[in-house]
């Protein structure tokens, strides 16, 4: 995903940011399917996607509570063509959250709107994230920070 010159409005530290997340990305139980958690993978940078930036959406671009807000974002990101495995889920976490471990990690981090399509319009790049996935401190922190707020896509 190209990012713009023009896409340098950046989030409010306090708005929040849903990652999807995929079964390969969490800890599930191979008995129940139940997710038990988010690994650290689900934060790094899908290469295989040539993914420069981590994708995120901003959950405040859509109106309501939360639950609202990721009912909205997944109806617009099924209504773009996006697949949603059969076990996967949205991680939600305050933009600034992302900055503040970026900071304690001596990275400098920070989230930009950057809608890429009509389908897309909630797309957020979080700008900063080593390209080659190696700082395990951020991505470990970031997968704790997940494991707080995350909600199973069948769930919404």
């Amino acid at each position: 995903m190209a990012r713009s010159p023009a896409n340098t409005t950046r989030v409010d530290a306090g708005d929040h940011l849903a990652r999807y997340v995929s079964r390969k990305r969490l800890e599930v139980c191979p008995d129940t399917d139940v997710v038990l958690g988010v690994l650290m993978e689900g934060f790094k940078l899908r290469v295989d996607q040539d993914e420069k930036e981590l994708s995120v959406n901003h959950l405040q671009y859509f109106s309501g509570d939360t639950a609202m807000q990721l009912k909205a974002l997944k109806a617009d990101r099924l209504a773009d063509g996006f697949k949603l495995g059969g076990v996967s889920v949205f991680a939600v976490i305050a933009a600034g959250v992302f900055t503040d471990r970026g900071r304690a990690a001596g990275l400098s981090i920070a989230s930009y709107k950057a809608p890429i399509r009509p389908g897309n319009m909630s797309h957020v790049e979080v700008r900063g994230m080593p390209h080659d996935n190696s700082n395990t401190e951020l991505l470990e922190g970031l997968a704790q920070e997940a494991n707080k707020n995350f909600v199973e896509s069948k769930d919404i």
